[in-house]
């Protein structure tokens, strides 16, 4: 199974085919990562039925970030460490992805907008992620860019809410093929 609908439907077919033990390896970049995602009611509906389920966790541990929203300098960057708002990434030419959510913290629906943003070693920006929350959307973004050549990139989380709105979110951030730094 590939998809969130296809590891659905094996867990239904696990449920459904008198199994009494299941055991799934999986990594799931979009959340909410609280228990309400489907893929997590429908292993709760498998156990409910009585299927003992274990699944494997931390198969991206050195590929994730978490923390919370820090901007001592007020400049709208998150600081990934005191004063530092670029994490440096070693990047080989070709796609890049980056999954951002902050579900925990704002739930389902948020208006507090942020960005990632992937910059050249030079500051020059090559992509960012630019889906606007504002009130009716889900905690996250989703980064893809195309890398042009190997080399150092950063990357940064830029709030973009507007004025008024105070952001105080918890992060996790995953980056399905590159370690994350520190």
């Amino acid at each position: 199974a590939g998809t969130n609908l296809e590891v659905e439907q094996a867990i239904t077919q696990v449920r459904d085919g008198g199994y009494d033990i299941a055991v799934m390896s999986m990594g799931s970049f979009e959340g909410p990562f609280d228990g309400t995602h489907s893929t997590s009611q429908k292993v709760n509906g498998a156990r409910t039925a009585g299927v003992f389920w274990v699944n494997a966790a931390g198969n991206h541990a050195q590929r994730h970030y978490e923390g919370d929203w820090t901007d001592a300098n007020g400049d709208g960057v998150h600081e990934w460490a005191a004063g530092d708002s670029l994490m440096g990434l070693n990047l080989p030419a070709g796609q890049f992805e980056a999954y951002l959510s902050w579900f925990e913290t704002a739930g389902a629906t948020t208006n507090h907008d942020y960005d990632l943003v992937l910059q050249d070693a030079s500051g020059t920006q090559i992509a960012s992620s630019n889906v606007t929350q504002n009130g009716d959307d889900p905690p996250a973004e989703r980064l893809l860019a195309y890398v042009p050549a190997a080399g150092v990139y950063n990357l940064r989380i830029v709030g973009m809410s507007p004025a008024g709105i105070t952001l105080n979110d918890h992060f996790q951030l995953f980056l399905p093929t590159i370690d994350v730094e520190g």
